[in-house]
């Protein structure tokens, strides 16, 4: 479940405008939101102060100990006070599992991050996984858009072969990238991480599952457990629906 926070900004310089004050506030959030730490925000005036209600996936996701160089560079000179005030009302699942067996990533879901457990199929905070040499998941989370908005275009554009190749075919340049970024997801995890691929057209049709993968042709396992029916390839790292 997914909390609300109340941030009030204030700046320890007097001669600072409020313009200024703003902007600070924001570069802030978007260092906040590209280590997975703030979903989204609202800024407003609240009695004279700057006051924010941001989205966190945990309690503790705006602690200190997480702050990287770019949290810390924007804060500098702000006095921030937060406090919880609540829960979304939609229902979330957040990982709690302390070593998971492996890791899927998927950019299609309503979640905020695209990395999910293995095991209990819950979302895994992106502030909790090993940052890249950015100290930041902007990569990631640009690849994230960039899927999501190849789904939305492939919805609106009358289902053309373009998107959807993009969306379903391992060799597409999009899956090429998030298959880039699961390896060095799990060269920093160290544990296997799978690309689940798509289907489009599962919503319009079914499909029969596919038992070889599409990428190198050798027989797909079932993924262990009840959390998730896929199919794996070891060897490519993609995880492919069992049934449509």
């Amino acid at each position: 479940m997914y909390k609300i926070a109340k941030l009030t900004f204030e700046a320890a310089d007097d001669a600072q405008k409020d313009g200024q004050l703003q902007e600070q506030v924001e570069n802030y959030f978007s260092a906040l939101i590209n280590q997975g730490r703030v979903a989204e925000y609202m800024l407003m005036q609240q009695e004279g102060a700057l006051v924010a209600i941001a989205s966190l996936p945990e309690a503790d996701a705006l602690s200190e100990q997480y702050d990287n160089k770019y949290v810390k560079r924007f804060s500098e000179g702000l006095s921030v006070h937060w406090e919880l005030i609540g829960e979304e009302a939609f229902d979330s699942h957040v990982c709690t599992c302390q070593h998971p067996s492996c890791y899927l990533l998927d950019a299609n879901g309503k979640e905020e991050s695209p990395v999910f457990c293995g095991d209990c199929g819950g979302e895994i905070p992106l502030y909790r996984v090993p940052e890249d040499e950015t100290q930041e998941h902007a990569s990631l989370l640009g690849w994230q858009q960039a899927f999501q908005a190849m789904i939305t275009l492939w919805c609106e554009s009358l289902s053309d072969r373009f998107t959807r190749r993009q969306i379903e075919h391992p060799a597409s340049a999009l899956n090429r990238e998030g298959r880039r970024l699961a390896r060095a997801l799990e060269d920093r995890l160290n544990k296997p991480v799978y690309l689940y691929l798509e289907n489009p057209l599962g919503y319009l049709k079914k499909k029969p599952p596919l038992r070889h993968c599409p990428a190198c042709g050798k027989p797909l396992t079932a993924m262990p457990g009840e959390v998730w029916a896929l199919n794996l390839c070891h060897d490519c790292r993609l995880a492919l629906p069992q049934e449509e």
